[in-house]
Order: C-alpha cells, then structure tokens, then sequence
C-alpha cells in the first residue's frame, strides 16, 4: 500500500527531525514531529478536534527530546518503529477502507503501538483512545 503525499511528506521531516536531533535513528517521536510539520494534514486536524494541541502536544514533545544537536548525517536512518508504524498504518488504512496510509493512520499506528513516551504523550493530551481518534478522523477527513 502506498502512502499519501502528505505522509510521505511526514516521514521525510520525522528523518529531518532524527538528524536534527542527533538521532541514529527514526523514532516514534521523530514521526510525530514530522506529523506535526505537515500543518494542514488529516492527522493534525484529528488532534485538533481533540483538542491535543491546544494541550501543548508540540512543546511537551520538543521539550522532551531536549536541545537540537544539528548533527546531520547523510545516511537517512532508518528503524523498526519505522517498520512497525508501516503496518499498523496499513492496518489502520484497511480498517478504515482507505486505499492509501495517510497522515492519519500513521497517528493511528502510533496510538495502536500503545508503548513508550509518544503513546502516554498522546493519552496525556486527550489523544491516546484509538476509537475517540478514530472517530476524530473520520471528522476531520469529512472536513476536506
């Protein structure tokens, strides 16, 4: 299953966002960030209607992750959270009967993972119940 251009667009930032961050790896909270980058997308219209980002979704995830260390590197990194997320995005994508894994499902994926700081982020801000978010989508994807 291929990914939206949006969510291609969300990958290439949270790869922007490891390098940023001096990370050898993509991690979820990298792919959240990249999530977050791309403003306009389904992903971030669902955590809107939650009300996530009014609840400091990006400050408390950007404090986390402390200072930038702008250490590029050339190489891409690349992950199993990276490889997960895929599926459970494809998962999501098929659950919903959408041909395509969008911004959204990767949020989804990430909600589903239901491990580490990124998913106790998300239940912190009101976003972590995969059906409540699920639900979100679907209104937010209503609002195109």
């Amino acid at each position: 299953m291929q990914f939206t251009d949006a969510a291609g667009a969300a990958l290439t930032a949270a790869r922007d966002e490891a390098h940023l961050y001096g990370s050898s790896v993509v991690r979820h909270e990298h792919i959240l960030l990249g999530i977050l980058d791309q403003e306009s997308c389904t992903a971030v219209k669902a955590l809107r209607l939650a009300g996530a980002l009014r609840r400091g979704l990006r400050p408390r995830l950007t404090t986390a992750l402390g200072e930038p260390t702008e250490i590029l590197s050339d190489r891409a990194p690349t992950s199993y959270d990276m490889n997960r997320l895929r599926r459970l995005g494809e998962y999501e994508a098929l659950a919903l009967s959408h041909s395509a894994i969008g911004t959204e499902h990767l949020l989804l994926g990430l909600i589903r993972g239901e491990e580490g700081f990124v998913a106790e982020l998300l239940r912190e801000v009101g976003a972590g119940d995969l059906d409540v978010m699920r639900d979100r989508v679907i209104e937010a994807r209503a609002q195109r």
